[in-house]
């Protein structure tokens, strides 16, 4: 049954109207706080669904107090889900001028229960990634990759080698690694900050376009249960793209980073394409110089891994971890872990161990100090 509503709106608000699609592509046209976006997503499996641009317009509408109104027929429950992700935003950022918005639609209709389908998670190659993939092997079907939210549409040759790493994949495992490239990162970026703000809202968008793909979509955990606090994909939130057809899972909130790689250690699938660099312009997997890549080198040296892990084209050694900066809690955090993890694993007396305790102990000034000339020699060119 459709139920059907006439709107009276009073003062501005965001109108989402369906995309033009066409075989793996879809267009929509969105205009919000004075800017106009055409935006694109490309894929196999996407559609053109208006209700699914609702979490891509999140921010912009919330920051100028414009309530959501998507033309066509949507489903009630993500619409009262989608409003209840405004209440939390609003009031975890309220310091960053974000307001409560309504979330509507024209016409409402309850989707059919998913039958059978798909199980896919999100995937970048990271330890988050493998561990949620690894840990749910028996079923997930498919591995989602999103170019435009993880690397800028811009880096085709490092785009390459992550296609590369998901034949690989494929060819091991047997998943289906799907592709999916879009330009709307944009728009989250515009309004809010990616991590903190935008990029769990990116993901529920490009899963709200895929439910006709999918029965279930998991989204891996970024921190401990522990350590949680206000971020754009948490265990609060991400549930909420959910509706009668499909179900988001945030999940690995359980593990400890240090305590990912010592599970994913265990499988050759990982080893052959972890992938945690975030460096730009670096065309390999990994640089094996950034603080991303010491850690992850340091956990699979303590799990006795790193000698068979062949993303990292650098050796693990002292010198490499007594350049490291700790710039915030979170690598605190990290660190400590790694050197619980080296002791429980009886390299507590290494030189590895031992420089990662000289990096832990330094104090705020003299790394905030290091961090300055490290920005500056990267600035000018420096070898690093």
């Amino acid at each position: 049954m459709v139920v059907s509503f006439e709107f009276v709106w009073v003062g501005c608000f965001v109108n989402i109207k369906p995309g033009v699609f066409s075989e793996g592509r879809s267009d929509f046209s969105v205009d919000v706080g004075g800017e106009h976006y055409d935006i694109y997503f490309q894929g196999r499996g996407v559609s053109g669904s208006a209700e699914a641009l609702v979490p891509l317009v999140m921010l912009a509408a919330m920051k100028n107090n414009q309530d959501i109104h998507v033309e066509g027929v949507c489903s009630p429950t993500f619409m009262a889900n989608m409003c209840s992700l405004s209440s939390i935003f609003s009031k975890w950022f309220s310091a960053d001028g974000f307001h409560q918005v309504s979330v509507q639609a024209e016409q409402l209709r309850v989707p059919e229960p998913a039958v059978g389908g798909r199980v896919a998670s999100f995937f970048t190659g990271g330890v988050d990634s493998f561990y949620t993939f690894l840990k749910h092997k028996d079923e997930i079907t498919d591995l989602i990759y999103v170019h435009g939210f993880d690397l800028p549409l811009e880096e085709t040759a490092k785009r390459r080698a992550v296609s590369e790493m998901g034949r690989r994949i494929e060819q091991a495992t047997g998943v289906r690694f799907l592709e999916i490239e879009t330009n709307s990162r944009r728009v989250l970026r515009d309004w809010g900050r990616w991590g903190v703000h935008g990029h769990g809202l990116g993901l529920g968008c490009i899963g709200r376009l895929l439910t006709s793909e999918f029965k279930r979509i998991y989204v891996p955990s970024s921190f401990h249960e522990s350590d949680l606090f206000p971020w754009s994909s948490h265990p609060e939130t991400d549930v909420l793209y959910s509706d009668e057809s499909i179900e988001f899972v945030h999940d690995g909130c359980e593990a400890f980073r240090a305590q990912k790689i010592e599970f994913i250690s265990g499988f050759s699938v990982a080893l052959d394409n972890l992938r945690v660099c975030g460096e730009k312009n670096q065309l390999d997997l990994n640089c094996g110089r950034c603080e991303k890549c010491v850690r992850t080198m340091t956990s699979l040296y303590a799990c006795d891994a790193l000698e068979r892990a062949r993303t990292f084209g650098e050796s693990l050694t002292s010198s490499l971890v007594l350049k490291q900066l700790i710039y915030d809690d979170s690598i605190v955090a990290f660190v400590k872990e790694n050197i619980a993890l080296m002791e429980r694993r009886g390299k507590s007396g290494s030189d590895i161990c031992e420089s990662w305790r000289v990096v832990l102990g330094r104090s705020s000034f003299e790394n905030k100090l290091r961090r300055k000339i490290y920005k500056i020699k990267k600035k000018i060119g420096l070898n690093m």
